[in-house]
């Protein structure tokens, strides 16, 4: 069962902000449903078209994909991220970037550790975090009494880092530094995501995802979560199915 945000653990902490100026080898392949596209292909704008209906919309959601997956492969190997973070323990990439059921520049990475210490955190990070191409960091320390579940398996150092490629766009990077090494339910997720995705289900997913990127509520009150449930657990194939489904939740709707 796909884990809602009533499920997990944690949503989005108190922390510091930092301004600065200045890959798995498992990919998912059912998003061939389209033909490739080169990796800077512009993101489509937001048309409210049904994708099941409008050839053009579809295929255009499913080009920007895999164009963005493709994107994030490089940025991944650019940064040499998994190498980074495999000395502080077991880094896992995890989110849409594997699944491929991207809409934005987002990637999401976990690494599962054994008595990381703040310090040696920040030491580790440290290449990444002056990097004159990270625009924007966010760092919250959830660990202790911050953690909002009260579980010792969930203590986190969990940082937010925007980092502009020489192309010039900006990603979103999330790393969760978890103090814990005890397996995490994600990667166990993701198979099953995968397992379940059809052209019908990916097709809903992406089209009520590429809306709701763009408000301001997402991804922290509303996210993919919310939209991979609504879709392969409740029935959603519209953006009014999944207005219905927030609303019956109490979330906020459109």
């Amino acid at each position: 069962m796909i884990q809602t945000r009533a499920g997990r653990s944690y949503v989005k902490s108190q922390g510091v902000t930092v301004r600065c100026y200045g890959s798995p080898a498992r990919r998912r392949s059912a998003l061939d449903f389209g033909h490739p596209a080169s990796a800077s292909e512009r993101l489509t704008k937001v048309t409210g078209a049904d994708p099941n209906l409008d050839p053009a919309y579809s295929a255009s959601l499913l080009r920007r994909a895999k164009a963005l997956q493709t994107e994030a492969e490089e940025v991944m190997q650019t940064l040499d991220l998994m190498t980074m973070l495999g000395v502080l323990g077991r880094p896992e990439q995890i989110g849409s970037s594997v699944s491929g059921l991207m809409v934005w520049p987002d990637i999401d990475v976990t690494v599962r550790c054994r008595d990381v210490t703040l310090e040696r955190v920040w030491d580790t990070l440290r290449p990444l975090l002056i990097n004159p191409q990270v625009t924007r960091l966010s760092y919250s320390n959830e660990t202790g009494a911050r953690s909002p579940s009260g579980d010792i398996a969930d203590q986190r150092f969990y940082f937010v880092i925007h980092y502009e490629t020489a192309r010039g766009k900006e990603w979103k990077i999330d790393v969760s530094i978890w103090t814990s090494d005890a397996p995490r339910p994600h990667l166990a997720q993701l198979a099953e995501l995968e397992r379940r995705l059809t052209r019908e289900t990916t097709l809903a997913i992406l089209w009520i995802k590429d809306v709701w990127h763009r408000l301001p509520v997402y991804p922290y009150e509303v996210g993919g979560s919310e939209v991979y449930d609504a879709v392969l657990e409740h029935g959603a194939r519209c953006l009014d199915d999944f207005d219905r489904y927030l609303r019956e939740r109490g979330l906020p709707t459109r």
